[in-house]
């Protein structure tokens, strides 16, 4: 049995909306479907979906403060006044930055720059050193951008220097706002739904569409990045800001975006919601996770195609460098996890560390969500301040802000969403944090569950198919790639992939269909996994286009098998290699003692050492993988074996001593030759002779053992004192009313099954075998 990662939960939407849907708005009913299921009840809200192109922007004015704003940056514009944007050092404060830096251009500043602090020196948000510094520079007009919300102490220092300040961020608001000279934040606005869930180049993007009046194709290509970036709902404004930017984004003319997709080998006329998450964000992040977000901004501002080259090497360079980093933190951090705080026992991780690069620990921690289904804290202890900074990436069913903040006065420094969030705290408090977050959580919030759109037979998936689905991009957060469930079919030609052989590439079959799959992160299940299993997966379609030739193929999400899983060994020596292959915990076991030395020593205490008729379920206890190393003598030691417990995963040697067997029963010639025989020798002193009997006839001792034993069954014989004696005048009798002939035709029968049958014939042998003994 393989247990899925999640628990599959397959939605069954209203069948008379799918029905609507289908007829009103002319599409598949696989489409109409995944629309009821992703919220979306109305006729016109689903029309609005699909024809996201069409759909109108939303008011930019309908933000509180907008006028205010609006009026502010076109009065500095016009004196002139030094204009500074504040940004910060991620992939959606970049972009915001860049969107602002553009839009003022455009708008005909000729006084503006930008500042985004040093991660490492000065921490996340507007801080009183920079303002100083901002200050003696001539700053006049500071307009933050996916910041300054929280920065309350900051933004009354800027007033006290005279320096109006404007915030625009996304983050969430606390109970205090900032005594800013105004504030645009999708919270504040007269219909909260329509941008409650804007990233902080959203924002930008709207501050900058109430300046100049539209939305140029280089302010929404550098929009649809920080907000795929960041993580944000795609439904509604961000629906729209993704689908068109990526429009943008494939025809673009902005050197920098050219040059980090030439550099990254994409093609530019290929870019989808994954190229952002994969390619550009990555790459745009790593320059402020490493040192100074400047490199980044100045990519996206970059004029010059020449100039953008040179960054967007230097980029890819700092993100392979950042990939060595998280590879070697994220090893540490597992390593910590089981030794210290194992899952099963913590339901929320958290694990802190001298030396941790703050840049990369957000990365960390959304790996350790990923590997154990746990809302996940990991923190970068400085020796030398005793301040721990973190990053904390959630779960479905878990909100981190509103848990972390209950921490209070212990938060040095706290921001962030439902799913993600940043905190400094001192070192001594980490243990605080840890006790708080485990008991508010709640066990079955670690059971990830994901919901399956539907289920379908592979017969069924096609490029058309495939294609319908695309028509519900960009995907994303709250509107994710549609998952399909396949039941019943099979992995063949599967092999691990990628450097470290952590991907499975296979081939799925039904036996009259096949597509191509593809599981990033499952190389181990390879270990799990027999041609012989029957299994369930769960992923999402997509066209795979090779030498101009395309073809569906499934991304693995998760994988199941409900019945007992087989693993042909018979074929195999029982060499330590092959036994080391086969996973922990695990045990041995023979139906004939003197069969453990074809066992190597090392793996001698892992053999079952009572006989069978003395094991209970306490001897498997902590083992669901068993290794049956020899051949029962019939078919009941087998039940017996698999009456006191049922087992996942059966490793199948069935090992024999050939000289004491013999593959089918005797011919009638063979028994009418030994007949003959002591029919003329008559009495025959079986004891002394057997031997050279056997030689003669060319026989085997057991075989000749066997013939001897039916005779005597069917009283043709009687043996006294080891002397055979034949019976005369007896009546002639068909070898089949034996019950010694019955009972070894029946075990040859079995045995032959055991030995020579295919790997899906005795798969599923074993798997009625324990489903009749249940």
């Amino acid at each position: 049995m393989i247990k899925p990662k999640n628990e599959w939960c397959l939605l069954e939407p209203d069948h008379s909306l799918v029905t609507k849907f289908e007829q009103e708005l002319e599409i598949p009913q696989l489409i109409a479907k995944i629309l009821v299921n992703r919220g979306i009840t109305e006729l016109e809200a689903a029309r609005e979906f699909l024809e996201v192109e069409k759909q109108d922007w939303h008011d930019p004015f309908l933000f509180f403060d907008m006028h205010k704003t609006v009026d502010r940056i076109k009065q500095a514009v016009q004196l002139n006044e030094n204009i500074v944007i504040f940004g910060d050092y991620d992939a959606d404060g970049v972009t915001s930055t860049a969107i602002m830096m553009l839009a003022l251009e455009k708008l005909g500043s000729k006084n503006h720059r930008y500042y985004i602090p040093n991660r490492f020196s000065e921490g996340y948000g507007p801080n009183k050193a920079a303002l100083e510094t901002l200050q003696s520079v001539g700053a006049q007009l500071i307009i933050s951008v996916d910041t300054g919300i929280s920065a309350i102490e900051e933004i009354r220092f800027s007033k006290e220097i005279g320096i109006d300040f404007i915030v625009t961020d996304h983050h969430q608001m606390g109970h205090e706002l900032p005594e800013a000279y105004s504030i645009i934040h999708p919270m504040r606005t007269e219909l909260e739904e329509v941008y409650k869930d804007l990233s902080g180049a959203g924002v930008a993007l709207k501050l900058a569409q109430a300046l100049l009046g539209n939305s140029s194709d280089e302010l929404l290509a550098i929009a649809a990045i920080g907000t795929v970036s960041d993580l944000v709902a795609l439904l509604g404004e961000n629906r729209k800001i993704v689908f068109q930017g990526l429009k943008a984004i494939r025809h673009t003319k902005l050197p920098g975006l050219i040059a980090l997709s030439q550099n990254a080998g994409l093609d530019m006329n290929a870019v989808n919601e994954d190229s952002i998450g994969f390619v550009f964000a990555p790459r745009i992040n790593a320059a402020g996770r490493l040192g100074s977000a400047d490199l980044a901004v100045d990519l996206l501002l970059s004029s010059d195609m020449d100039t953008a080259k040179h960054i967007a090497k230097q980029l890819e360079t700092l993100n392979k460098e950042r990939q060595e980093i998280v590879q070697k933190s994220s090893l540490e951090a597992v390593e910590m996890v089981n030794q210290l705080y194992p899952a099963e026992a913590f339901p929320v991780i958290v694990v802190a560390k001298e030396g941790w690069n703050t840049g990369v620990i957000g990365i960390v921690a959304s790996k350790l969500v990923d590997k154990f289904n746990r809302p996940a804290v990991v923190l970068s202890i400085d020796p030398e301040t005793g301040e721990a900074k973190g990053s904390a990436r959630s779960i479905n069913g878990f909100d981190l802000y509103e848990n972390i903040s209950k921490l209070g006065d212990k938060l040095i420094h706290f921001g962030g969403h439902p799913m993600a969030a940043g905190l400094t705290i001192n070192q001594e408090d980490i243990q605080a944090l840890r006790d708080l977050l485990c008991n508010m959580a709640e066990v079955n919030i670690c059971q990830v569950n994901i919901q399956v759109d539907t289920c379908i037979n592979l017969d069924e998936i096609n490029s058309e198919l495939v294609r319908q689905l695309e028509s519900l991009a960009p995907f994303g957060v709250k509107n994710p790639k549609p998952l399909i469930q396949i039941d019943r079919v099979f992995l063949h030609s599967a092999r691990k992939i990628g450097s470290e052989c952590n991907h499975l590439k296979a081939v799925i079959s039904n036996k009259k269909q096949n597509l191509d799959m593809v599981g990033f992160g499952f190389g181990s299940k390879l270990d799990e996994i027999s041609e012989s299993d029957s299994v369930s997966l769960v992923g999402h379609l997509s066209i795979n286009e090779w030498k101009n030739v395309s073809k569906p193929q499934l991304m693995l999400q998760d994988i199941s098998c409900n019945s007992i899983q087989i693993f042909d060994f018979r074929s195999n020596p029982i060499t330590q290699s092959n036994l080391k292959s086969i996973p922990s915990p695990r045990k041995f076991f023979l139906f004939n003692e003197v069969e453990s030395n074809r066992v190597p020593l090392e793996f001698h205490k892992e053999i079952l050492s009572k006989q069978l008729d003395l094991l209970t379920v306490d001897d498997f206890k902590d083992s669901e993988n068993l290794v049956i190393v020899d051949l029962p003598s019939n078919i009941h030691e087998l039940e017996k074996l698999f009456k006191i417990k049922q087992f996942s995963k059966i490793y199948l040697f069935l090992k024999s001593d050939s000289e004491k067997m013999f593959q089918t029963i005797p011919s009638r010639e063979k028994f009418m030759k030994v007949y003959g025989f002591l029919l003329a020798n008559s009495p025959f002193d079986y004891d002394r002779n057997q031997a050279q009997l056997a030689k003669s006839l060319g026989f085997s001792k057991d075989l000749l053992d066997f013939i001897i034993s039916v005779f005597f069954d069917l009283s043709f014989v009687t043996i006294d004192n080891g002397f055979v004696h034949v019976e005369k005048n007896v009546t002639k009798r068909p070898l089949d009313e034996s019950q010694v002939y019955l009972q070894k035709q029946a075990q040859m029968e079995f045995e032959n099954m055991l030995l020579f049958s295919t790997r899906e014939e005795i798969t599923i042998y074993f798997q009625q075998l324990q489903s009749n003994l249940i």
